[in-house]
């Protein structure tokens, strides 16, 4: 599953405690890698 090297990628960026939340986020950013990281997603 190549989700997860991009959820590795974005560790450094929102860190381990938000992967999850970014879940829906990361499959955004496949479409393009040029899109700006978005906000950390509120943990519920």
């Amino acid at each position: 599953m190549a989700k997860k090297s991009y959820a590795g990628s974005y560790v450094g960026v929102v860190g381990p405690d938000r992967i999850e939340s970014m879940e829906p986020a990361t499959i955004k950013i496949r479409d393009g890698w040029s899109t700006p990281a978005p906000p950390p997603a509120p943990t519920p």
